[in-house]
């Protein structure tokens, strides 16, 4: 069934007004109150009144003590033991920041800085205490006054008490012209003698009564009648009316220039002092016995027997009371082009509203159950309606006809061609005609997932599922878009997408960028709308409002389940769980008051300390704890701090926990709205010593100390040193003595060496040269000649320890020339490594000599057959030079086979390079060749350059 009709005009606001049944008119609105009973703290549902001290603490007075609220919690206030489980009637706070209580024994005590006074402990409360009940207490230029019903009147004035007792005493004020009290009998006045007399004689009544001073008016309540006075209780013929229909008034207060508020036996009454009636009725059936207007603008409601109700932002919002048959939840809501809103709701029905009266057709979107709800209405081409729910799919037309067909679905979305595309368990696309959805079998194939929300721009469909965002287009059919596929989908407003969980992406072509709120919405999320700059989200929990990557709760709904959104100007209209709601979205609403913070209490290693405690603390007391408690109303504020005037950093709820190290610090906290503005700040000033050991005057004694010892160290040690320099020049004269003793026996040990060579080659010398010359060999024995005068020449006249590497090479080719002309089957050749300076670089004479006549001796001579003898000098490093005399004798054996003399020699030699060389080099190296017989001698020898 789809009906079309057209209907003109601009929805004009919200509030729908009903007849009030004292025949006035009445708003009829139905604000969503919040309600604070003994789940929430309260030690009594029967609660006598709550007002706000001048810090911002709510005090709550119950037939069971009195609490403190502070938007968190109740805090139980200790009165004493005959008094805090007892009737706390009221409160009252004094110029000076007293809290007086009223109460049922007559008892009375007061709250100041932190502390609870009563009879018991403070004198001044002794004086002040009644026989029976408190009724009120106020003050004036006289002081503070006391009223009880059964015994008069106490006056405090400094520290003096007085009492009268003028009547049976119901209520009492005080203004600019005097002191008023209301007794039995009439109304007295304080006489400038301090006596109380009559003014007023015919007014007498015993039932409740209350009093107010407004403008320049007196009002008196007497039972369920309400009278007015001039500001000195004169010409009280002027009754304002009486409202017998709301029972007897028990309690009166002002709210602006024009409205009483009434609080009766059967509600609260808001009366219009101009119009002379009422103008809101709330809370029916409720004994209303207090009202308070906090510093936020909220209004509280105490009850006898229903606790609290809270009213965090009035005239901000109203319920929609609708006709009887508009039952249950609202489940979808639609503004057409013509600004109608088209309502769904459960049992099938769709009503639609012009903004002025609701229409009186009611259209029943019915099935073959009967049952459900309405799950989506949307616009079709030329102001055609489209109505889905439960199993059934209606069209309603301008004229009102309407046309039916059974298809199941969750949403549905009609193009600007005229397509149909519907979602349910899949996503069908359909055109209509004759009454009847036909399917489009061109679609290359339907979306085989339950689909919950459609959208399209331009040629692209947007798709929500239950397995992520999918996007269709003619040419490329059905595409995921990537990040958001297995995510099920909430719903699509371009270019936003909400997931059922509340994340929300914004679409850029067809790629999703997740919002990182802050905080996230932990909440089943079901719809979203853009409004006044906002994105407004409806989840389970209620409303959360979300701009740029900030979200938050909105408390003025308080925990409500929300279907769907329809803005409209400065209106949003809510389906919900509880019906339709609809309320002004002003944007003043969205500007907080400023927090109020508090200090509660401070600790230092887990103990309680005061704020002047912190200037000096040990260099162990680092673990402080600050508590706190910021108040803000309806909502709670989060909370910031920083530390000597540097970054911010946010701090935990209510409690901030410090590990600092010795320094001084100024620590400020702030409490925050949600808007960023800031409380007043609290500064602590903490300074924490350094350990003794890390204290200047610690240090400074140190340093003395070390100073001290160093300079009897450094005296000791240049004392050893002194010894020391003397010891070791000692030693240096020692070890010189020493060292001349060892070169001038290395001298002679080499002069006799030479001496000991030159008879042994004198002798055998010259039996060679006659040997020669007998044998006719006379140039051969020139030859011999020759060398042996060269060799026995550098013998004789070398008296250096050293010897140039170039003429130790010309020695040793003389001496190897006369040993082959002896030996004639031995060759030798002799070479120097081309790294080395060999008219430079001098070594120690004859090092060579004793290892190649111990190797023609003893490797050579016992060979059958030609020798060969090889000498090689190379470098091996900047300081040293290798030594390598190689022969192929016959190798070494196991016996010993040098002869003593040339031992000797070697022994010599070996002892002189030690002496040499010192720690430079290792000793001779004497081991057969590797490769064959005979024998490998390797020594390292140090030089020296000339």
């Amino acid at each position: 069934m789809l009906l079309k009709f057209r209907i003109h005009g601009i929805l004009m606001g919200i509030w729908v007004y009903l007849l009030w049944a004292g025949g006035g008119t009445v708003v009829a609105q139905e604000p969503v109150l919040k309600q604070l009973s003994d789940k929430d703290g309260l030690p009594s549902l029967e609660v006598y009144e709550i007002q706000q001290d001048s810090k911002g603490y709510f005090w709550i007075c119950t037939e069971s003590g009195v609490v403190r609220y502070d938007g968190y919690q109740c805090e139980f206030a200790p009165l004493g033991a005959d008094i805090e489980h007892s009737d706390v009637f009221g409160i009252m706070e004094d110029s000076q920041g007293r809290i007086w209580f009223r109460t049922l024994n007559g008892r009375v005590c007061y709250y100041h800085e932190g502390n609870y006074f009563n009879p018991a402990n403070d004198a001044l409360c002794k004086a002040l205490s009644f026989e029976s009940m408190v009724l009120q207490i106020m003050e004036g230029s006289g002081g503070l006054y006391f009223l009880s019903n059964l015994n008069g009147i106490h006056v405090l004035e400094g520290e003096s008490v007085t009492h009268y007792f003028p009547d049976y005493i119901r209520t009492g004020m005080t203004n600019e012209m005097g002191t008023y009290v209301v007794g039995s009998t009439g109304i007295y006045e304080q006489e400038p003698s301090g006596l109380f007399g009559c003014i007023e004689t015919n007014l007498r009544n015993t039932r409740y009564c209350k009093s107010l001073q407004h403008q320049k008016d007196i009002y008196v309540s007497y039972g369920d009648v309400l009278v007015r006075f001039d500001s000195t209780f004169q010409r009280p013929d002027t009754i304002l009316t009486s409202i017998v229909e709301r029972g007897e008034i028990i309690s009166l207060h002002a709210l602006g220039k024009d409205t009483l508020v009434l609080g009766t036996r059967n509600g609260v009454v808001f009366w219009s002092i101009s119009q002379a009636t009422p103008v809101q009725y709330l809370l029916p059936g409720k004994s209303v016995s207090s009202f308070l207007k906090d510093r936020s603008g909220g209004y509280w409601y105490s009850t006898l027997g229903n606790g609290i109700y809270h009213e965090p932002f009035p005239g901000s919002k109203a319920r929609i009371k609708w006709p009887d048959d508009i039952q249950g939840r609202v489940s979808c809501l639609h503004l057409d082009p013509q600004e109608n809103l088209w309502i769904g709701g459960e049992h099938n029905q769709v009503w639609k509203w012009d903004g002025k009266e609701l229409d009186q057709r009611v259209y029943y979107v019915e099935n073959s159950s009967g049952k459900g709800h309405i799950r989506k209405i949307v616009d079709g081409v030329d102001g055609d309606i489209w109505v889905i729910g439960k199993k059934v799919l209606v069209w309603i037309h301008e004229d009102g006809h309407t046309e039916m067909d059974f298809w199941t679905g969750n949403t549905i979305l009609v193009d600007d061609n005229g397509q149909i595309w519907l979602g349910g368990t899949h996503c069908y696309r359909f055109e209509a005609f004759e009454g009847r959805l036909h399917e489009n079998l061109d679609m290359e194939t339907h979306l085989p997932f339950r689909t919950t929300a459609l959208a399209k721009t331009g040629d692209t469909l947007w798709i929500g599922s239950s397995q992520g965002l999918i996007y269709y287009l003619e040419e490329t059919g059905f595409r995921y878009v990537p990040g958001l596929n297995q995510i099920p989908i909430g719903d699509i407003q371009m270019p936003y997408i909400m997931t059922k969980g509340g994340s929300l992406f914004r679409m850029s072509g067809q790629t999703a960028r997740p919002l990182e709120l802050y905080p996230p919405i932990n909440a089943r999320a079901y719809c979203m709308q853009e409004f006044n700059d906002e994105l407004l989200i409806g989840t389970n929990e209620g409303l959360y409002r979300v701009k740029g990557q900030s979200s938050r709760f909105d408390d003025r709904l308080g925990k409500v389940r929300i279907y769907d959104l329809a803005p409209f100007k400065d209106t949003l209209f809510i389906g919900s769980d509880r019906g339709l709601i609809s309320f002004p979205y002003q944007r003043s609403d969205l500007q907080p008051n400023t927090p109020a913070l508090y200090l509660d209490s401070i600790k230092v290693n887990g103990n309680l300390v005061a704020p002047d405690e912190l200037g000096s603390l040990a260099f162990n007391e680092n673990n402080i704890q600050l508590f706190y408690t910021g108040l803000l109303f309806p909502r709670r504020p989060r909370y910031r701090y920083r530390l000597n005037q540097e970054d911010w950093f946010d701090a935990a709820f209510r409690q901030l926990t410090l590990k600092l190290s010795p320094g001084k610090y100024k620590v400020e906290v702030q409490a925050l709205n949600e808007a960023g503005g800031a409380s007043e700040s609290i500064f602590l000033d903490i300074s924490i010593a350094l350990p003794i050991w890390e204290q200047p005057a610690t240090i400074g004694l140190a340093i003395l100390l070390v100073l001290a010892v160093i300079a009897w160290g450094t005296r000791r040690y240049l004392r050893k040193i002194r010894l020391d320099h003397q010891h070791q020049r000692e030693l240096d004269q020692a070890n010189l003595r020493v060292s001349e003793s060892k070169n001038r026996v290395l001298e002679l040990e080499q002069q006799a060496l030479r001496l000991q060579m030159n008879p042994h080659f004198l002798f055998n010398s010259i039996n060679s040269i006659k040997g020669l010359y007998a044998q006719g060999k006379v140039r051969e024995a020139i030859t011999f000649i020759h060398h042996f005068s060269k060799f026995l020449r550098v013998v004789v006249n070398n008296d250096s320890a050293l010897i140039a590497i170039k003429d130790e090479v010309a020695f040793l080719d003389h001496y190897l020339s006369l040993e082959k002309m002896k030996f004639p089957s031995i060759n030798f050749d002799i070479t120097v490594g081309p790294d080395l300076d060999p008219e430079r670089m001098n070594i120690p004479f004859m090092l060579v000599q004793p290892y190649a006549e111990n190797a023609i001796l003893h490797g050579l001579g016992p060979k059958k057959g030609p020798g060969h003898i090889r000498i090689h000098f190379e470098r091996e490093n900047a300081e040293l030079v290798r030594v390598i005399i190689e022969d192929d004798g016959v190798g070494l054996s196991g016996k010993k086979i040098t002869p003593k003399k040339t031992s000797m020699g070697m022994r010599i030699t070996a002892e002189r390079l030690a002496l040499f060389n010192g720690a430079h080099a290792p000793g001779v190296q004497i081991h057969n060749r590797p490769d064959g017989p005979g024998v490998i001698v390797t020594f390292l020898t140090r030089f020296e350059y000339v």
